[in-house]
């Protein structure tokens, strides 16, 4: 009897997107969540993070398929001169993995070497992330001369079973969620606000139009004159019963007014009614205010991501 073949393609549309993101939720019930990003991450990196993107995901994301099941995929983060490699458990340390990495790379390396920094000594470096605990990627990345970059990340999670405590907003503030593409402007005004970033109508449209986004998933503090103050969005995964908070933020206008607690605390009660059993986050080691937001509201370091790198010859 003949062995199934593995069989290659690229992104085609929509439809990939829910692909890849029911398979990262079914691997990680079938081993563990280590190594694999939230199926809400997902749409987050390939949505909001790539929206200035110069390719299409149909030419940046590869998917791989036995018996048109995923097996595994990789997607090439142009600005960030890196890539995500998620494989099924089975299949971690393979010679699979292996040429999933050799995918990543050549296509990282492609997009370096066709838009050269402005900057003429400017290293070219190659990033993937690498969940500390995770041997088979480890061992992989150490043949492949990767060695720890400056930034990791903490993976927290929160048992929504345990009392929230009460986090009170200042006086005449509320909290609720986005209506729908009419309010994409007061959105796009509180990101903005509260990251520095440059978002157009457009662009944030064409994220609410993606998906797994749910407008309805997407929550604001709401501050007297009907101004967005802060918020969150918010990913389900119903397989593995938790909830991801990506991202998270209050306009610069109103920071350290307990906007963030009240606002997360007000969630995580609606992610408990919705029947989900844990919380997740993901923060940069070096930013001590988000950290202590989150061990505040009772998150626990789960992981660490380091961020590996490797330099171009």
């Amino acid at each position: 009897m003949t062995e199934s073949l593995i069989i290659a393609r690229s992104y085609a549309g929509d439809e990939d997107m829910a692909l890849i993101q029911q398979a990262n939720a079914r691997w990680a019930q079938m081993a563990s969540s280590l190594g694999y990003i939230h199926p809400g991450d997902i749409a987050h990196r390939l949505g909001n993070g790539m929206r200035k993107a110069k390719m299409p995901l149909t030419e940046t994301v590869q998917i791989w398929e036995k018996d048109g099941e995923v097996v595994g995929w990789v997607a090439n983060y142009q600005y960030w001169h890196g890539f995500e490699l998620q494989i099924h458990p089975d299949y971690r340390g393979s010679d699979l993995h292996n040429c999933m990495a050799d995918w990543g790379e050549a296509q990282v390396k492609a997009y370096i070497e066709n838009h050269p920094s402005a900057e003429p000594d400017a290293k070219k470096e190659i990033f993937w992330d690498l969940f500390e605990g995770d041997e088979a990627t480890a061992r992989l990345m150490k043949e492949r001369g990767y060695k720890p970059g400056d930034k990791s990340f903490s993976y927290a999670t929160r048992d929504l079973s345990e009392p929230f405590g009460h986090a009170a907003l200042p006086e005449y503030f509320s909290i609720r969620q986005v209506t729908g593409p009419e309010e994409v402007e007061a959105i796009i005004a509180v990101h903005s606000g509260a990251f520095g970033s440059e978002w157009t109508a457009e662009q944030y449209l064409k994220v609410m139009e993606g998906p797994g986004y749910l407008a309805e998933r997407e929550w604001v503090v709401v501050e007297p004159l009907d101004t967005f103050a802060a918020f969150t969005v918010t990913w389900f995964d119903e397989i593995n019963k938790t909830g991801l908070f990506e991202p998270v933020g209050t306009h610069e206008k109103y920071q350290r007014a307990g906007l963030g607690r009240a606002l997360m605390t007000h969630v995580m009660y609606h992610m408990r009614n919705q029947g989900l059993e844990t919380a997740i986050v993901w923060h940069g080691n070096d930013n001590p205010a988000s950290a202590g937001l989150y061990a505040a509201l009772g998150f626990q370091r789960r992981y660490t991501i380091q961020e590996m790198k490797r330099e171009l010859t």
